[in-house]
């Protein structure tokens, strides 16, 4: 089953948040895909990501104040800005997220503006978009596990590396890298 997109997207009605209220989801089992700004300014807080949810869409929680989230293991595709948050001050809760190991991309500006501490990514990670943790002055410790993952999106006008205006003073590699896309910790002020 597929959450349309736009599901919960009705930003006005009556001239008032329609969403406003929305603070909690349990969303159903058979639920595969999430469509985009399904939640998007949404004041949600708690949502329970069901084990089978293969998608979540783009800007599907942009500018949405989680106080936490679990990714579940069949997840395969977070799309572009699906987390993303349109001001640097923005008081998000969430300062870590686990992601499952059979996750294969992370779309555009994904997490652009989250205050991660730290991001481990997951060896079979496949495609890393371009800003995807981008303007984070909070992110100082980057786990680089990808195999051999791209990032095709980083040269595209008005795009830039993956961890652009982090803070990051910790970088290690898996034991399983074999490649390092060019420009990928681009910006980045790592002493030797």
């Amino acid at each position: 089953r597929v959450l349309a997109n736009g599901f919960f997207g009705l930003r006005f009605l009556n001239g008032d948040h329609a969403t406003e209220r929305l603070k909690s989801v349990k969303l159903p089992s058979t639920l595969t895909h999430i469509g985009s700004l399904a939640f998007g300014d949404c004041k949600l807080q708690n949502i329970t990501l069901p084990e089978g949810l293969v998608k979540i869409g783009n800007r599907c929680f942009e500018d949405v104040e989680l106080e936490s989230i679990t990714l579940p293991s069949s997840l395969k595709i977070i799309g572009d800005k699906a987390f993303y948050l349109t001001s640097l001050n923005f008081e998000a809760k969430i300062r870590e997220i686990e992601f499952p190991a059979g996750l294969e991309e992370i779309g555009v500006s994904a997490f652009e503006r989250h205050p991660l501490k730290s991001v481990t990514l997951p060896e079979g990670l496949k495609v890393l978009g371009a800003g995807a943790f981008s303007d984070n002055p909070n992110l100082v410790s980057i786990n680089y596990n990808c195999r051999d993952a791209i990032c095709p999106d980083m040269f595209r006008e008005g795009s830039g590396a993956p961890f652009w205006g982090s803070s990051c003073d910790r970088l290690t590699f898996g034991d399983n890298v074999e490649s390092i896309p060019s420009c990928l910790f681009e910006s980045l002020n790592l002493s030797v």
